[in-house]
């Protein structure tokens, strides 16, 4: 995953590469930003269902110790936050069928 950062706004980017079924695109994301997030991918029907993972509310566990039942439930966008986001493609594949090519 190709990340940079703009040290004049302090946003966070990021560029991944996906696949599914010999298929290939990327998923561009600039930290809170909806509007500059974009999904160039060349099966409409499978871009619309990754647009449609990455802007609907999760749960993510994040641990909040080296304990593995002590963590806190966080409720938002994967595209609110480079955390969540990254936890979000962690998860891609089993919820679309598509990998990332990390």
């Amino acid at each position: 995953m190709e990340s940079t950062c703009d040290h004049k706004e302090e946003k966070i980017m990021a560029k991944v590469k996906i696949s599914h079924n010999g298929q290939t695109g990327t998923i561009e994301y600039i930290e809170g930003d909806l509007e500059n997030f974009k999904v160039s991918f060349p099966d409409v029907k499978k871009s619309q269902e990754i647009i449609k993972y990455f802007t609907t509310e999760r749960e993510f566990h994040i641990p909040e110790s080296q304990r593995i039942d002590d963590y806190r439930v966080d409720k938002a966008l994967p595209t609110d936050h480079i955390t969540y986001f990254e936890l979000a493609l962690s998860t891609l594949y089993a919820n679309t069928d598509v990998w990332v090519e990390w």
